[in-house]
């Protein structure tokens, strides 16, 4: 959920008490003008002043308008109408013939005069003057938020066009003549904005952008008005309740319910049953129907799908029905489709009225025996007659030109016959009407959806990689929103980035990451503006004071808080310290950047001992405080220049290093780490691309340049730490680039891990592989189809160990796009509150994170379609992982395409003990969900990825559904249960070991029952909650569930 929204409805308590009584009319009509009483609301709510020579004209299309003129500045204004974050402006607008070109017009503008934040809307978009432009620009945070969306160029013609803008809280959509032009999701909601006015023509107090043109019927809603209530508006029409986009669609999932609850379906003759291939499915027998309760058919073009099988087709079925519609007070108007039975086979027949005659075309496909079909009624209208298409399995088996199908008055529908006795009977599944006439692509891929579905094969006996962690990383935001926000926030903010728990629904209250990045600063944000480092939020503190000997232990106490809460409250495995400077102290220049340029390393060559000393002393304070960086990374991205720019300043803190700096730094940390007996571990290099960390492999950990050499010394990890960014731009080179990375590693040394350590939608590379989307204007579903690719391939062909996003949090997104947080985070300019969205990076990264835990493997997993990786990336991505004490497997499944894909789960080269009646429960990420659970599914049962989606398939946790038993033989009490500290196991079998897993499949307690029958486990330290015991003996395993209270 976007929880800024939860906010937003208490700053629409500061609204104007002035506008709390209204005079609503429909849908909250909250203001209406037609100008041709004048300048009046008719809705009495409101008023509207004329300044400059604006006035009230006659239009010789629209009669009464409201006109104004740029030789006198002219322009209307009124209190801006504004209750709450929802509000719909509606009006039709004219540029006159002799308007000028020039951009940055306002054809309105709402405006908040006390931070100049406003909402505009230009007939030329400033930035573009082919496109209008309609422009979020709110200035009361730290860093405001300034998104543009564009449409078609309004010219200064004379012509009329219809405009609609509808901002329900953070999503925003701009109409031109009925149609949706432009849509995003944007932080600078009407309450976060607060304007004050609301201008036609031009606003006086922001520029000088004077306008000649004409408005009428303006009507202000405070409610969002639909596609299909635009639509009205555009048309001249009545609005009404808003039309559903959605396709009426029955799934038949043991019930006849219709998704929308639009539709009802009833009748005789019919049964809901189980179906070895389908599982769930209606069954309507010969001389039965199932009736729809009213019309399924716009009036318009549309498709009828729906899966139908027969068990055998017999003579008896000729000539009947498998679906109709009719009228049924004229016998000649109908249309559907019926069998034909003879002695070559079953066909689908296509019966319909044909210029005012009925006409059939019998299919080219043979129908078999016991045999699922897709079944596809294709209708495209042009007036009140069409052309219709009859397929079968994706493919065109049947078509009739000239037909009618809405024009013949229908009033009823049925599965079977609208006269029962004309039914032919059979099995029925999702059953879907779409309001288009759908392309032949789309109609294969309703049936590649539903017929074809992908098996996926996970292979117990072929493993990979141990899984160390997922991690993000706390610069530079988390130090803002540590010291200013209120406790509330932050803490929820803590939960959505680290809780392993679940809801009462059984959704995951957050993304569980096992792996928290903390930035252990240089210094600049004490030298404030003189640190030459742009953005204040990106300087970061220091540790050390300037007499280089004490320290500050309450510096960075904004990421502190993030870091105890990481630990303390919620258990996150490890910990990076990570740095992008040396304490501006130790710097040649005194800066925590490359101040000049060069290549070469900002330390001073005398200070390498002393960065190590420095580092030893932080990582020691921590662990006095319970807080271990098991692992620091001392050098970030050390093949750019990190200079300044012609301006003298620069963006963040940085430096350059040559491999044998880097080299020099390692082996003075890891001295100095040794010699205090410090148990972190130090990684490097945290390379700007993958192709920069090729090249260091064979130096660091190979024997090309022994003087570079860091495997094998005291506190040096295996771990070569890489960023991904800048290969990203398709699949082939995201596949080749990591494949040659793994391959390198490999040659080296095969016990050479990678981390993956540095990712976001940086650059353009993103952009590929969205093929009905823009660059620019991607949906956060969109964009974190970008994500899941590169965890993909990164986790699949290079063989990541670790992976880390940058950032967790950011100020806001990117021109309206979600590409660099995990959480946009916004901070009021007065440091009073903040403001959040948890996006869909956040919720994709989730679907690794919360579920593939540390010290997990890899483990093989085959396709039936039988992809290649390259191919993979473009459409469907599976991997398999699995707790190798615990057996439970985490399949995760990425659907990057626009259409439902239907899977199979099954298992090979299981271990001994494991039965094959694996089940799985499904956590779907995509436009309408996050991390959501779904109903179980067992091994071998079709589950559909919807379009745009990340779906992780978790095995039952509990070893007792997959772990054979012969509880015949075996007997095993645990007792008491629920436990309070101390349980009782006892056997009429010699015990071997018992073992205490939690919920996730986590060791938490362990004993040896060395033979004994009985044996007493103290469970007194385990937090409350429920606990799987698995007990061996000579005979098998057992395992039992325990509550712990």
């Amino acid at each position: 959920m976007n929880h800024i929204k939860r906010t937003f409805v208490l700053l629409a308590l500061l609204v104007p008490l002035c506008l709390l009584a209204q005079n609503y009319g429909s849908y909250k009509l909250y203001a209406s003008f037609d100008f041709e009483q004048g300048t009046a609301d008719k809705q009495a709510n409101t008023s509207l002043t004329l300044n400059n020579g604006a006035s009230i004209t006659t239009d010789a299309v629209r009669g009464k308008v409201l006109s104004f003129d740029k030789s006198t500045r002219g322009y209307a204004v009124m209190p801006a109408p504004i209750v709450g974050d929802t509000l719909s402006l509606s009006f039709w607008f004219k540029r006159s013939a002799g308007d000028s070109d020039g951009s940055w017009k306002q054809i309105f503008e709402f405006h908040n005069p006390s931070d100049g934040s406003n909402i505009y809307l230009m007939p030329v978009y400033g930035f573009d003057n082919t496109k209008s432009g309609l422009v979020c620009d709110t200035r009361s945070f730290l860093q405001g938020i300034w998104v543009g969306m564009t449409g078609p160029l309004i010219l200064a013609n004379g012509s009329w066009h219809h405009i609609v803008v509808v901002i329900s809280k953070t999503d925003w959509r701009y109409y031109l003549d009925g149609t949706l032009v432009s849509q995003k999701n944007i932080f600078g909601s009407l309450s976060v904005q607060h304007p004050t006015k609301l201008y036609f023509g031009m606003n006086p107090n922001r520029g000088d952008y004077p306008m000649s043109g004409s408005i009428d019927d303006v009507n202000i809603y405070h409610y969002p008005l639909s596609d299909s209530q635009v639509a009205q508006l555009y048309k001249g029409q009545t609005v009404t309740d808003p039309v559903s986009d959605t396709p009426i669609a029955f799934h038949f999932d043991g019930n006849l319910d219709e998704e929308g609850r639009r539709i009802n379906l009833s009748g005789s003759g019919f049964s809901l049953q189980s179906d070895a291939e389908r599982n769930q499915v209606v069954k309507v027998d010969a001389g039965g129907q199932l009736n729809f309760s009213g019309n399924i058919l716009p009036q318009s073009s549309s498709t009828i799908n729906f899966l139908y099988k027969k068990e055998a087709y017999t003579a008896a079925d000729n000539g009947r029905y498998v679906y109709q519609a009719s009228n049924t007070t004229a016998s000649d108007k109908y249309y559907g489709v019926k069998l034909k039975v003879d002695g070559t086979g079953a066909y689908l027949v296509l019966e319909a009225v044909s210029n005012g005659a009925l006409k059939e075309t019998v299919g080219k496909q043979v129908l078999e025996d016991g045999k699922w079909y897709a079944i596809s009624i294709f209708h495209s209208v042009s007036g009140i007659k069409g052309t219709m298409r009859l397929y079968q399995n994706g493919v065109q088996t049947a078509a009739l030109a000239q037909v009618e199908t809405f024009s013949l008055a229908l009033d009823k529908w049925s599965l079977g016959s609208t006269t029962s006795s004309a039914t032919a009977g059979g099995f029925y599944d999702e059953f879907v009407v779409e309001k288009s006439a759908l392309s032949t692509t789309d109609i294969n891929s309703y049936y590649v959806s539903n017929l074809v579905p992908v098996s996926l094969t996970v292979d117990y006996g072929n493993t990979f990689q141990t899984i160390r962690n997922f991690g993000a990383s706390d610069a530079w935001n988390a130090q803002l929103i540590g010291l200013h926000w209120p406790e509330a926030k932050k803490e929820k903010l803590a939960e959505l980035l680290f809780s392993k728990d679940f809801d009462a629904n059984g959704n995951p209250k957050g993304i569980g990451l096992s792996c928290w990045r903390f930035n252990i600063g240089a210094g600049s944000a004490e030298q404030g503006t003189d640190s030459k480092i742009a953005a204040e939020a990106q300087r970061t503190q220091c540790f050390l004071n300037s007499d280089l000997t004490t320290y500050n232990w309450n510096k960075q106490q904004g990421q502190q808080w993030f870091l105890r809460k990481a630990v303390q409250d919620y258990k996150v495995e490890d910990l990076v310290g990570f740095m992008n400077s040396p304490p501006v102290y130790y710097t040649k220049t005194g800066y925590a950047f490359n101040k000049g340029g060069g290549w070469s390393y900002i330390l001073k060559e005398d200070k390498y001992n002393a960065y190590a000393k420095f580092t030893a002393d932080v990582i020691q304070h921590f662990d006095s405080q319970g807080l271990h960086f098991k692992y620091i990374s001392p050098l970030n991205e050390p093949q750019y220049e990190w200079k300044e720019g012609t301006d003298g300043t620069t963006s963040q803190e940085g430096s350059p290093a040559t491999d044998q700096e880097i080299a020099n730094v390692v082996k003075a940390m890891s001295k100095e780490f040794s010699t205090r007996n410090l148990s972190s571990q130090i990684f490097v290099a945290e390379a700007g691309a993958i192709n920069s960390g090729v090249k260091q492999v064979p130096k660091f950990w190979g024997n090309s340049n022994p003087s570079m050499k860091i495997a094998g010394l005291p506190n040096v990890s295996n771990i070569v730490s890489s960023h991904s960014y800048w290969d990203d731009g398709d699949a082939k080179t995201m596949y080749d680039v990591r494949k040659n990375f793994r391959q390198v590693l490999d040659s080296t040394d095969t016990n050479l891990e990678f981390f993956q350590t540095e990712y976001s939608l940086l650059g353009g590379g993103y952009a590929w592989g969205h093929p009905n989307a823009t660059a620019g204007s991607f949906s956060e579903m969109e964009c974190a189809m970008s994500l899941a690719r590169m965890l993909h391939v990164d986790f699949v062909v290079a063989n990541a160990t670790g992976w880390h996003w940058w950032t967790a949090f950011e100020q806001g997104s990117h021109g309206g796009e979600s590409r660099f947080a995990l959480i946009e985070a916004l901070t009021k300019s007065d440091l009073t509150d903040g403001f959040y969205n948890d996006t869909k990076l956040l919720y994709t990264l989730g679907q690794y994170s919360r579920f593939i835990r540390p010290g997990m493997k890899r483990i093989g997993l085959s396709r039936s379609d039988n992809l290649n990786e390259t191919d993979a990336l473009k459409s469907q991505m599976f991997s398999a992982y699995i707790n190798q004490d615990t057996k439970q497997v985490v399949v995760v499944a990425t659907n990057s395409d626009v259409i439902k894909v239907a899977v199979k789960i099954f298992a090979d080269n299981l271990p001994a003990g494991i039965s094959r009646g694996l089940q799985f429960t499904p956590y779907v990420t995509d436009k309408d969900q996050n991390m959501q659970v779904q109903a179980k599914v067992k091994g071998g049962e079709i589950f559909t990825l919807p379009p745009l989606s990340v779906v992780t398939f978790v095995s039952d946790s509990d070893p007792s559904t997959s772990i054979e038993q012969n509880k015949e033989e075996i007997e095993i009490s645990a007792y008491p249960n629920p436990v309070v500290d101390q349980l009782s196991v006892a056997s009429n079998e010699p015990l071997g070991k018992l073992v205490v897993y939690d919920i996730l499949g986590k060791k938490v307690e362990q004993l040896n029952g060395n033979g004994e029958t009985s044996l007493r486990c103290n469970l007194s330290a385990l937090p409350k909650g429920v606990y799987v015991l698995t007990v061996e003996t000579a005979k098998g395993t057992v395992s039992r569930k325990i509550i712990k209270k």
